[in-house]
């Protein structure tokens, strides 16, 4: 009998063992985003002040970003990930586009795991979070108000070059520089969300004031914060967690959640 119990403790440590060891990683990357209300306001705070973003490893295979997209943050990314990586951290509220789109291509072809904690605003939102092949909101939120192919219009756009440029011997070749990065992030925009199955729509709504509710109403939201049933209809999938308004509204956000 003292043997048959020693057999089945045995047994039961050995399942244990084998639960902890083949258990997804994403889940010990949940741990590491477990906060408080408090927490969480500084957390998204700290991001938000830090305007050239970092990424830092938690461990093997898991990568941490936190800060603003700036132009060179792809060039980071390049040198911070490697084939052992599975899983992302986001805590960015946004930035540069044409960084943000190549850093969300390269995801999207590595099958890496999202998850948001803190926030995933912006360019954050439209191509880190949406590049997730598992995408986890564990501690924030996600918000999105636009992209590059729903801003662009080329005329508006030229004309609002000419007039922000006090040198005026710069202007043909900050006008031809400028449109050509904003051309070249849309062909890549178009390029992910195709890969991933997202539609433009989702975009084009957001960009409006009122993202997607009735015009007539004349609201004025900075973010939409879509639900998970909001998010599958747009083409976003695999999404699991849920959004923390109460967090975005203490930041003193705009924002509408359907």
């Amino acid at each position: 009998m003292h043997i048959y119990r020693q057999t089945r403790v045995w047994l039961l440590l050995t399942a244990i063992f084998l639960i902890v060891v083949n258990t997804p990683h994403v889940f010990a990357g949940g741990d590491l985003c477990s906060g408080t209300s408090e927490t969480d306001l500084e957390n998204v705070m700290r991001a938000r002040g830090i305007t050239q973003g970092v990424f830092f490893r938690i461990d093997s295979k898991t990568l941490k970003f936190e800060g603003h997209i700036d132009r060179g943050t792809y060039d980071k990314y390049l040198e911070a990930i490697d084939d052992e990586v599975t899983t992302m951290i986001i805590n960015s509220p946004g930035g540069d586009s044409y960084d943000g789109v190549r850093i969300g291509l390269d995801m999207a072809k590595r099958n890496i795991d999202v998850i948001v904690d803190g926030v995933a605003g912006s360019s954050a939102a439209n191509y880190l979070f949406t590049a997730g092949k598992r995408k986890i909101i564990c501690r924030g939120f996600v918000g999105f108000h636009g992209n590059a192919g729903a801003l662009y219009d080329k005329k508006t756009f030229e004309a609002s070059i000419r007039s922000s440029v006090t040198d005026r011997k710069q202007i043909d070749k900050v006008l031809k520089e400028t449109v050509a990065t904003a051309e070249a992030t849309i062909k890549l925009e178009k390029e992910l969300f195709a890969k991933l199955g997202i539609s433009q729509k989702l975009f084009d709504i957001t960009q409006l004031n009122a993202k997607g509710l009735s015009p007539e109403q004349n609201l004025d939201f900075e973010f939409l914060l879509p639900s998970i049933r909001t998010m599958a209809r747009f083409g976003i999938h695999h999404v699991e967690g849920r959004q923390d308004i109460d967090l975005a509204e203490r930041l003193g956000l705009a924002v509408i959640y359907y």
